[in-house]
């Protein structure tokens, strides 16, 4: 989408007569890549059509245009990295050069393309179930053995590796090894519970003291067992952080937190049940890899992002002299201000965000009576859907506006009352260093909830470097803080002193 914007603004310089299709499923993307709605795009246009208009005038066979001078421009998620060929204002001036009568520039995200699960980072979301299983089927690897309980204890400390194999299956950079790996944790209630993961190692000799090892903590995958990043082709994230960490020199233990590969429910957006199976993936990873690093720290985007803060509140009770500090990226947020936000930006695309989300909290607390918090619009599709894979669970709840997914009052119910309360970062002392990260132009964790966390943490006496990205939105800043987060990470490692930007008591 940043790339499209540029395309219109290219050809408004140029002066090219511009017609422009932007879809529903578009405008979700451009609002969470851009930060921007199509509405804001009337400035490059000459005339704006709706998708659905099938008797818009340029669907017809008698529009005029200049013949063969006519263009049609495309944009999708790149199905592999872009090539450093020519800058793209000389690639966009080679194709338009002697064409400037006219321009249609339809903004689309197609589904079904066979490479484009497989780089450019998450693409959990899909405009509709059918499109969403569709998605699902590519990415998808099956549940194998490996992954039940057969020949585990039934109870062992948390941390315990259970086993571990090489993974061959998935679509690495080349030189890196994968190792799956099944452990125990905890639940919130403190029961034992397996949870699987995947080891990353770098080509190459290891440094003296082994690899220096992130735990990798992911955004929304779905709620469903076959939604754990290890069971997908291009461990969900690929390039969008988690390959890059791996090139880099680093090893990457990358959860898939309880419920997700494992049997179970998934205890979705729960930063101390998913920080617990961060934590716990570290010792599994020391047992199943050698070459590792005994000390660590830990990275997380989203859903990860607030887990990562998670795992810094429960450091703050271990203490673990290994533990380097926390890289929380768009996770800065109580969670009912999130939530709020799914709320106000009213894009029907994320509203699966809502319906994992009353998942994992009723994961914790069974007695949840989700007539209480879903419409009955809601309740159906969630009974249908929600566990029906991954992006076919997203897909299934964008056919509802977003005001009708959830009662009014739905926030005065116990049980979610207390998941709200359990789910606000920086209420408790933190342990070891943080850089938290944002977006200018997050719409989910957005700018001024990251304010009160930074605020909330800073009060308690955290190091806290908070960098924010004017521009970037949810899944935009990760690519754009990339730099500024491997410095941190690398001087931790190094032993050199964390940097912070709290303001003086």
């Amino acid at each position: 989408m940043p790339l499209a914007v540029r395309v219109l603004e290219f050809l408004r310089d140029l002066d090219v007569e511009v017609h422009l299709v932007v879809s529903q499923w578009a405008r979700a993307t451009l609002l969470l890549e851009c930060g921007i709605r199509a509405k804001d795009l009337t400035r490059y246009a000459h005339q704006m059509h709706d998708a659905s208009d099938q008797a818009a005038t340029i669907s017809s066979g008698s529009f005029h245009t200049d013949g063969a001078r006519k263009k049609v421009l495309t944009t999708q998620s790149c199905p592999s990295p872009i090539r450093r060929a020519k800058p793209v204002e000389s690639r966009i001036s080679m194709l338009l050069r002697g064409t400037c009568g006219l321009a249609l520039l339809a903004l689309w995200t197609p589904m079904g393309l066979p490479q484009q699960t497989l780089a450019g980072g998450a693409d959990l979301f899909a405009p509709s179930s059918t499109a969403g299983k569709a998605a699902d089927a590519q990415r998808n690897l099956p549940i194998t053995a490996f992954y039940g309980t057969e020949g585990a204890k039934i109870t062992a400390e948390a941390g315990t590796l259970v086993r571990s194999e090489p993974a061959l299956d998935f679509v690495l950079p080349p030189g890196v090894t994968a190792t799956r790996i099944l452990y125990h944790t905890r639940t919130a209630d403190n029961r034992d519970v397996l949870a699987s993961g995947v080891v990353l190692v770098p080509y190459g000799r290891p440094p003296k003291d082994g690899w220096p090892l992130l735990a990798w903590s992911h955004g929304t995958s779905g709620v469903a067992r076959s939604c754990a990043p290890s069971l997908m082709k291009n461990l969900f994230y690929n390039w969008e952080g988690l390959y890059e960490y791996v090139m880099l020199g680093y090893a990457v233990v990358a959860t898939d937190y309880a419920g997700l590969g494992t049997e179970g429910r998934h205890a979705y957006l729960d930063m101390l049940s998913n920080g617990t199976d961060v934590i716990n993936s570290v010792p599994a990873a020391h047992a199943a890899v050698p070459n590792v690093s005994r000390k660590w720290l830990v990275v997380g985007h989203s859903q990860g992002g607030l887990s990562s803060l998670g795992v810094a509140q429960l450091e703050g009770g271990i203490k673990d002299p290994d533990f380097l500090g926390t890289v929380s990226l768009a996770g800065a947020s109580d969670l009912e201000d999130g939530i709020r936000a799914v709320e106000r930006a009213k894009l029907s695309p994320v509203n699966g965000l809502l319906a994992f989300w009353v998942y994992g909290a009723k994961t914790l607390y069974p007695g949840l009576d989700l007539k209480d918090v879903l419409t009955d619009q809601a309740l159906a599709l969630y009974n249908e859907s929600v566990e029906d894979g991954c992006s076919a669970a997203s897909g299934a709840f964008a056919s509802l506006p977003t005001d009708q997914m959830l009662l009014p009052g739905w926030h005065d119910n116990k049980c979610i009352k207390q998941f709200l309360t359990r789910n606000q970062p920086g209420k408790k002392p933190i342990y070891g260093p943080m850089l938290l990260v944002g977006g200018g132009d997050d719409i989910l964790f957005t700018e001024s909830a990251g304010s009160t966390i930074f605020s909330r943490l800073c009060r308690s006496g955290g190091r806290i470097q908070r960098d924010v990205y004017p521009g970037l939105g949810h899944d935009a800043l990760v690519y754009g803080s990339l730099r500024d987060q491997l410095q941190w990470i690398s001087d931790r490692f190094a032993g050199r002193a964390a940097p912070g930007n709290c303001p003086a008591p």
